[in-house]
């Protein structure tokens, strides 16, 4: 059954079954770049200007024409620079689930490669290398036997343009994340998952949010037992007493003082001998930090 991608939506279709893009794919599972933080025009502005070159780019690979944008003369740079040759431009890939366009397919010294062009400010390697993943992982499916060499970024900006080669993910992980998109669960990389169960974690939570609470509590009362305490001492000043005491409390009344110490951040860096010499080293046990992410 042929892939048919949709210009007007970015979609593509399997028939009558839309499949999720890898960009749709990424972002759903956390593995792409955030950009909440930048204002809409500005990521509109980036995006037609990026969607330009990319069709500057595919006009060249697949039928040598030129175009006007600095980019576009940064790629062909790029490509004599590195000795490597792109032959198809715009290569649809895809499953029964995931789908998604591929920028440049090539030959280099070590093969055939792959790679995506990125034209922001900053290239976010590990983001790149998922999706470049996905695309290898994909290409082969399709193409069985044709092995992909190398993973390229060609990161485009102005006049500049730089090849950047990545690490390719493992088919597993892969192919771990599309089964949790096929079952509606969100892909956690190996390298962040634990060895717990949802239910164990649920009790820690419940644990941490009860800590959360009581130490809240303990909070108010120091708060409101200083507060009695400094009332205290200056009535105690007032009328001079120095000591109360009956059944429940003894209360004694402290006079002001000087407490001296050691500056160690000043010991250490003016006298750093010194310091060495009556330096306490102290053997720290390993240990788990919990973090309640929110008091809900």
């Amino acid at each position: 059954m042929e892939i048919k991608f949709r210009e007007s939506d970015h979609s593509y279709w399997l028939g009558d079954k839309q499949l999720i893009s890898v960009t749709q794919l990424m972002k759903k599972h956390g593995l792409s770049p955030n950009y909440s933080a930048v204002r809409k025009n500005v990521l509109d502005a980036k995006a037609e200007r990026g969607t330009l070159i990319h069709e500057e780019i595919e006009d060249y690979i697949n039928f040598g024409a030129e175009g006007f944008t600095d980019e576009l003369d940064a790629f062909k740079a790029v490509m004599s620079d590195n000795g490597i040759t792109p032959t198809v431009s715009e290569t649809i890939v895809h499953d029964d689930l995931v789908a998604g366009t591929i920028d440049v397919v090539g030959r280099c010294q070590k093969g055939r490669f792959i790679a995506d062009i990125k034209t922001t400010s900053a290239l976010h390697k590990d983001a790149l290398a998922w999706q470049l993943s996905v695309y290898a992982y994909l290409f082969g499916k399709m193409n069985p036997g044709a092995k992909i060499a190398t993973l390229y970024g060609i990161h485009l900006n102005g006049i500049s343009g730089k090849l950047v080669e990545v690490e390719r993910k493992p088919d597993e992980e892969v192919e771990r994340l599309f089964e949790c998109e096929r079952n509606g669960e969100i892909y956690i990389p190996k390298s962040q998952s634990l060895p717990i169960s949802k239910t164990e974690l649920a009790y820690m939570a419940s644990v941490e949010r009860r800590i959360s609470e009581l130490k809240k509590q303990i909070d108010d009362y120091n708060k409101s037992y200083d507060e009695m305490k400094e009332d205290l001492k200056i009535r105690m000043k007032e009328r001079g007493i120095r000591s109360y005491e009956d059944d429940l409390l003894k209360i004694s009344y402290i006079e002001p003082y000087i407490r001296e110490g050691i500056d160690v951040a000043k010991l250490k860096a003016d006298k750093p001998e010194i310091f060495a010499q009556y330096k306490k080293v102290t053997n720290v046990r390993d240990g788990v930090k919990i973090t309640l992410r929110n008091s809900l």
